[in-house]
Order: structure tokens, then C-alpha cells, then sequence
């Protein structure tokens, strides 16, 4: 086998494993961002400070903390099914009076959010 013809298949291997690796990468690093407020059910009142988690198959993946505005924000997830939680001191679930949480199931994928609702004590 001549050097040139060598020196072509090697190149040729070479861009076919460079073109698979990067359309590999791009599918494993598709990753979401999910956002929304917690509100103080009655009044829509912003609740800052709340703490909201969020759960993929009962385990914590990430948690924030509510902004002045009320927003929360999760960013770096995979597309499905998840739960969050919202808990603030002084308040608590409307529909539960038990409860100092609410929660919610959520989907995560493109543009997806979700606004938490809680009433004061």
C-alpha cells in the first residue's frame, strides 16, 4: 500500500470518529432548565426565602432558594419526571393543613415551569 493511500484512509477513520464522538457529546449534554415562583396563594404575594427541591425517582437532585421576586430556577436536568417542594416558615400546604410543604410532579423539558402556591398560618 502506497503512503498516500494510507494517509487518506487514517484521515478518513479519523473525521468519522471526530463526527460520532461530537454527535454523541451534543445528545448526552441535552439538558433543561426548570423555573416558576412561590406565591402566597390569596394574595399572589411573592414568598423570597422559600426553600423549593427538586426529586428525580425520591432523590434530592438540586435545591434553591426562592429570589425577592419569588423565583426559583433549576437549571442542568434531564428531560422527565420530577417533584418539587416548596417549604417556608409560616406557611404551608392550602389544600393540607398537616402539611408545612406543597409539592408538585412536574415534566421537565423545553420551556417548562411551574408556579407553588402556600398559605400563612
Amino acid at each position: 500500500m502506497n503512503k498516500k493511500r494510507i494517509v487518506s484512509l487514517l484521515l478518513a477513520v479519523g473525521f468519522l470518529g471526530l463526527t460520532c464522538s461530537t454527535a454523541l457529546a451534543a445528545y448526552e449534554v441535552q439538558k433543561y432548565s426548570f423555573k416558576g415562583y412561590v406565591k402566597e396563594k390569596t394574595t399572589l404575594k411573592p414568598l423570597a426565602g422559600a426553600k423549593v427541591k427538586i426529586y428525580k425517582n425520591g432523590k434530592l437532585k438540586d435545591s434553591d432558594k426562592a429570589s425577592k421576586s419569588g423565583a426559583y430556577k433549576f437549571k442542568k436536568l434531564k428531560k422527565g419526571t420530577y417533584k418539587i417542594k416548596a417549604s417556608l416558615t409560616g406557611y404551608r400546604n392550602p389544600s393540607d393543613v398537616k402539611k408545612s410543604t406543597v409539592s408538585k410532579t412536574v415534566k421537565v423539558k423545553s420551556g417548562a415551569k411551574k408556579n407553588l402556591y402556600m398559605v400563612a398560618l
